[in-house]
C-alpha cells in the first residue's frame, strides 16, 4: 500500500508522543522485541454468526474497501467523508442519507457516525463544529440537531448509553481530551475539557475508541499508551520501540520510518491491534509516499495482561487459512465501528466490483 501526501500536511500532524515510562502499575510491552507467544486467530472464536453481504450498487452509490461500514441489526450504514448510504442485508440499496454539499442536511466532511441501541436514530459529526446531526431511521429524515458542548470540532464520539455522548474535541496539534455531554449540549459530571487540560491525554488523529467489559478506552495513531477514556488514566503501554517524530521525518526529507498503531477490534476481554511501520519516500517536490514495510498483529487480554503475536488467521466462512502476508490484506479492512459487531471486507476477485462484506456479532471473548 502506498499513500501520497504533501510535506505541508505533515507539519500539522501531531508529533509522536513520548512513550509513557514503565510503571509498576501500568503494564508495559515492547513490541520491537520478538519474544511473544504466537497464535492463530480463528474466526469462530470471534463470532459464530457470520453473514455474507454482496452490495447491489451503481455509479450513484459506489462502495470501496476504504469506506467505513457500520452494521446494525436490520441494515448496514456505509459512509466516507462525502457520502452516507444505507443497505439491507440482502445487499439492496435503501437510500442516500446524506451527501457532500453546503445545505443544512448535507455533509461537508463526515468524520464519524453512531446509532442508538434501539436503532431509531443515527448521529453523525462532520466539519461543522456546532452540532451533532440527527437522522431518524424510523421516519427517514433529519431532525433537530444536538449542540456540541465544547463548540469545537469533534475528532470522534460514541454513545456510552442512549442519553450520553462521549466526545473527543479537537484540542490542537499534540493534545486530545474527552468529555461527556447530554442530548441538550450540556457537560456532564464536571467534565468540561479545559478543567482537565493540564496533564491530559496526548493522542494523534485518527483517534481509536474501544469498549471492553463496559469500559471505554482510547488510543491515538501516534500514541503508545491506551487510556481509560473516562478516568483519563493510562491502562497499558505498547511501546513501538525507537521511532522518529514527524518533525524529524520532514527534516530528513521523508527517508525515515513512521510507526502507526491501529486498532482492529475489541471484545469484553480482548483487544486486537496492529503495529505498522511505513517507509516515507519523497517522490516529487513537496510530496511523499508512505509504503508499508513491516506489520504485526497482536491480541491483548485486558484481564490477565497477556499479549500474543497473531501469525495466521483462519476464516471459517471461506474455509480459508490466511498466512501472515494474506492476513494483512484482510485484517487492514477489518473494523468494529459498532462496538458490538465486526466487519471484514474482502476485495472482489476481479478487482472492479464491490467488496464482499462479512458481518457478525462479536462474542464476549476469544478462546
Amino acid at each position: 500500500m502506498k499513500v501520497r501526501f504533501l510535506l505541508r500536511i505533515i507539519f500539522v500532524l501531531p508529533l509522536f508522543s513520548s512513550c509513557t515510562q514503565k510503571s509498576e502499575t501500568v503494564p508495559f510491552y515492547d513490541l520491537s522485541t520478538k519474544g511473544f507467544q504466537s497464535m492463530e486467530l480463528h474466526s469462530d472464536s470471534i463470532s459464530n454468526n457470520w453473514k455474507s453481504v454482496k452490495l447491489d450498487t451503481d455509479r450513484d452509490y459506489l462502495v470501496s474497501l476504504y469506506d467505513n461500514v457500520y452494521p446494525i441489526d436490520n441494515s448496514i450504514i456505509i459512509y466516507n467523508y462525502d457520502k452516507l448510504f444505507q443497505f439491507d442485508y440482502s445487499g439492496k440499496f435503501l437510500r442516500t442519507i446524506a451527501q457532500s454539499g453546503n445545505g443544512p442536511m448535507d455533509i461537508n466532511n463526515l468524520i464519524a457516525c453512531v446509532v442508538d441501541s434501539k436503532q431509531e436514530y443515527l448521529y453523525l459529526i462532520d466539519l461543522n463544529p456546532a452540532h451533532i446531526k440527527v437522522f431518524s431511521l424510523i421516519d427517514n429524515r433529519f431532525e433537530k440537531p444536538i449542540p456540541i458542548a465544547s463548540k469545537t470540532l469533534l475528532t470522534a464520539f460514541c454513545l456510552i448509553n442512549d442519553s450520553t455522548f462521549l466526545c473527543f474535541p479537537e484540542m490542537g496539534a499534540n493534545r486530545q481530551q474527552c468529555y461527556t455531554q447530554d442530548f441538550n449540549g450540556n457537560y456532564l459530571n464536571n467534565s468540561k475539557p479545559d478543567s482537565i487540560l493540564r496533564g491530559g491525554i496526548h493522542l494523534g488523529m485518527p483517534l481509536k475508541v474501544m469498549k471492553s467489559d463496559n469500559q471505554w478506552f482510547c488510543q491515538g495513531q501516534y500514541e503508545d499508551t491506551v487510556f481509560n477514556a473516562l478516568s483519563k488514566e493510562p491502562v497499558v503501554v505498547f511501546s513501538k520501540g525507537k521511532s522518529e517524530s514527524v518533525e524529524e521525518i520532514v527534516n530528513n526529507k521523508g527517508r525515515k520510518e513512521m510507526v502507526h498503531m491501529n486498532k482492529i477490534f475489541s471484545m469484553n476481554e480482548m483487544y486486537v491491534f496492529s503495529k505498522i511501520i511505513y517507509k516515507l519516500i519523497p517522490v516529487s517536490e513537496g510530496a511523499i509516499e508512505m509504503h508499508e514495510s513491516e506489520y504485526a498483529y497482536f491480541l491483548f487480554n485486558w484481564k490477565n495482561h497477556s499479549i500474543k503475536h497473531i501469525t495466521s488467521f483462519y476464516f471459517e466462512p471461506l474455509k480459508k487459512q490466511l498466512s501472515s502476508d494474506e492476513m494483512h490484506k484482510v485484517l487492514k479492512h477489518t473494523t468494529s465501528f459498532n462496538h458490538d459487531k465486526i466487519v471484514i471486507m474482502f476485495e472482489d476477485e476481479i478487482g472492479d466490483d464491490n467488496p464482499t462484506i462479512y458481518v457478525a456479532d462479536l462474542l464476549s471473548r476469544i478462546e
